[in-house]
């Protein structure tokens, strides 16, 4: 296609030989995808180019639409409901994304020019905790709370 797209993790992984998956807004689409990247190579050689396959994020709000217990969303590490069942949330934080967590977010160019057009929209919740909010989870009383996922604040993916 033309696209240089080196500076997306995906990319520079699969160059390395590994296999991956990475959720991200797209660059020339601007459409939420599932990327999926696999190194090109001949027997044990380096690899020497990335087949890159781009699965609609919309596939998979449809899967966690049949999700019939509350909401459910896969939550990156800085916070962003990339996916869910709740689609007022998509590419809503759960914590604050302020300082270097927003300059991380930016860098990165995951959510393309999202967190670059202004103030991310932060989702309607309390939080649990003192430290920012990583990881959903409804409470008895129907409640929704963030809690965290990880000691460091630097968590996994979460599906929740």
């Amino acid at each position: 296609m033309g696209w240089d797209v080196s500076f997306r993790p995906y990319f520079t992984q699969a160059m390395t030989g590994k296999s991956t998956t990475y959720p991200a807004v797209g660059s020339n689409s601007t459409d939420r995808g599932i990327y999926l990247a696999v190194p090109i190579r001949q027997h044990k050689q380096p690899p020497s180019g990335v087949l890159v396959v781009k699965m609609a994020a919309s596939r998979l709000d449809g899967l966690l639409e049949t999700w019939d217990s509350g909401f459910s969303a896969l939550i990156s590490p800085q916070g962003v409901v990339f996916s869910s069942n709740q689609p007022q949330w998509l590419l809503g934080i759960t914590q604050d994304v302020t300082g270097e967590r927003l300059v991380t977010a930016r860098k990165s160019k995951q959510f393309g020019e999202f967190f670059n057009k202004g103030e991310p929209r932060r989702l309607p919740a309390p939080v649990n905790g003192p430290e920012p909010a990583f990881f959903p989870s409804v409470t008895a009383a129907g409640t929704l709370y963030f809690t965290r996922d990880g000691a460091d604040g630097r968590s996994s993916w979460s599906p929740t």
